[in-house]
Order: C-alpha cells, then structure tokens, then sequence
C-alpha cells in the first residue's frame, strides 16, 4: 500500500453538481505540497559527534547512512496534496504528509545502526555501553510548504507551511497546516467548507459518486515548461467499500503525490481525503472520512 491523508438532512437540501462545475469551483483551492525532511540522532548526554558519528541523516537507497551536512539537496524530499479550509489559508492534508517520518521504517533502521556502532566502540570503551538503550531517532520536518495550481513551480512561488495540528495516530491520517501568510492566492478561491462536510456513514454509501483532485506523481506529472504553470489532474468514479471506523475505498484512478486530495461527492461536500492506494493496481484507492478532517 502507498500512502498519498448536526449536518443530517444538509445533503438533502444541497443540489447535485457536475464534475465540471466542482472542478470550476475547487481547483484554485487546492495546492501542490512540498516537503523536506531527516532524523537527528541522540544517545543521552553523549557526544555522538567526538566519535565521528553524525547526528542529522538519512538513509540511502543501499540501506547507509547519508549525513545531510545542513544541506537541504541531501535530505529527503516529496510532494503532496492540500486544500484550503478557511479564508486565512488554513490547510488540510494528510499526516503522513505533515510527519512522513511516522509511516517509515527508517527511523527503527538508523537506531539499530547507531546502537550497532556504539555496541562496537564499547568493546574498547565499557562506558558507552550504558548509552547504547539511550539512542534516540526523531524525525525532523526541515521544510513544509505548498504551490497553487497555476503556478510555476519555483522558490518566489513556494509558500511556506506550519504545523497546527498533526497527531501520532496513523489511522487519523489527516493534519492541518497553516499557511504563514495566512492569505489565499490572488485568484477565484473557493475553500472547503467543513462544516458541510459529511460526518454520518449513511452518506457513504457503496455505488455513490466520487469526484477528487490533486496532483498524482507531483512533479513528474507536469509540464514544468508550460506557460499554464502546475495543473490539477481530476477524475470521477464511485465508492466501492464501504466505511470502517477512518476510512473508504474508491475506484477513481490516482497515484502517489495525490496524498491530500479532497474527495467529494456529487454535492460538493467533502467527504473524505485521499491517503493510500495499490501502486500496483489503479481504481483501489482508498480515503480518510472527512470527519477526522472536521474535527
């Protein structure tokens, strides 16, 4: 699987829209995330460094350690999805876009070398031993930030991001962000408005209509020469599992980098937040019921 994440009787009074008109109204409200991220290393009150053992990595494609050396080009880097929420430009999207470094198993993999290493250098230094069970692996968010559609993709065009809230539960796989300039862009915006979210699993049903968008493949899908700047992919299909206690499946094809993509039904509520799929398989997908979103 890869991860991409009071209003009963609304739904009755809300008219059906087109996947056109909800595409018209919601694609300058939807963002392409861009992130930056490493795991800083400590053991106690030990001095990792005196022993020539870096404190801020990665980890390569071979398994080793790769020392980032304050350099952004050397940390780990992915695109996503967001949408704005609020007139001063909140954000919804997924947490393990918000703390990718939850949903990774690098972090066990860089303690265990690291207490490998010190294991080692205790065969000659019996004092380190007491440090080895203190080795400690955090995940660190070095940049978080997003470009609207439309946009080149470029550092003037870039705005950067907060954290306002973002849990440790991986099955509540939303976040919610803050842009710092807590400004929509200069373009038609219509943000999502969550108090018209769906919040009952009786409006979840098996065969309902589904529209989402966001930016699959991030960059790679793009023409990052076009005069048009970034531009949303949308595409429309139907619910086709039903709801467990977070989250939906769905049919409407999507890849990796639509993490975050607002998911709504044929009335323009949201209903859910895109987060995982079957890189193997297009048309199963899966999304965040929108009340986590809500709450």
């Amino acid at each position: 699987v890869i991860y991409f994440k009071g209003c009963e009787g609304l739904s009755n009074k809300l008219k059906d829209q087109t996947d056109e008109q909800l595409y018209a109204k919601y694609k300058n409200s939807t963002v392409l995330m861009v992130g930056y991220y490493y795991y800083k290393i400590s053991a106690g009150n030990l001095n990792l460094e005196s022993f020539g053992l870096p404190t801020e990595v990665v980890i390569n494609e071979q398994g080793k350690l790769k020392p980032i050396e304050g350099r952004r080009e050397m940390m780990n880097s992915y695109t996503g999805t967001g949408f704005f929420v609020s007139e001063d430009a909140k954000i919804i999207t997924n947490l393990h876009i918000a703390k990718p470094w939850l949903f990774e198993e690098d972090a066990a993999k860089i303690s265990d070398i690291y207490k490998q290493m010190l294991a080692v250098a205790a065969a000659e230094l019996p004092q380190l031993n007491a440090f080895i069970q203190q080795v400690k692996v955090d995940g660190v968010s070095a940049y978080l930030g997003f470009i609207p559609n439309g946009e080149y993709v470029s550092n003037e065009n870039l705005v950067t991001c907060h954290e306002l809230v973002a849990g440790e539960d991986k099955n509540v796989d939303v976040a919610l962000l803050q842009s710092v300039t807590k400004k929509l862009p200069n373009v038609e915006v219509a943000y999502v408005d969550l108090e018209n979210a769906v919040v009952s699993d009786e409006d979840i049903r098996v065969g309902t209509h589904i529209y989402t968008l966001g930016f699959p493949m991030g960059f790679s899908a793009q023409d990052l020469k076009s005069s048009k700047g970034i531009q949303l992919l949308a595409r429309g299909g139907n619910i086709t599992q039903e709801s467990t206690d977070y989250s939906f499946g769905f049919d409407a094809a999507s890849y990796g980098g639509a993490s975050g993509s607002p998911i709504f039904n044929s009335k323009g509520q949201l209903i859910g937040v895109l987060n995982a799929g079957f890189n193997k398989s297009q048309g199963f997908n899966y999304g965040v019921k929108a009340i986590y979103a809500k709450k």
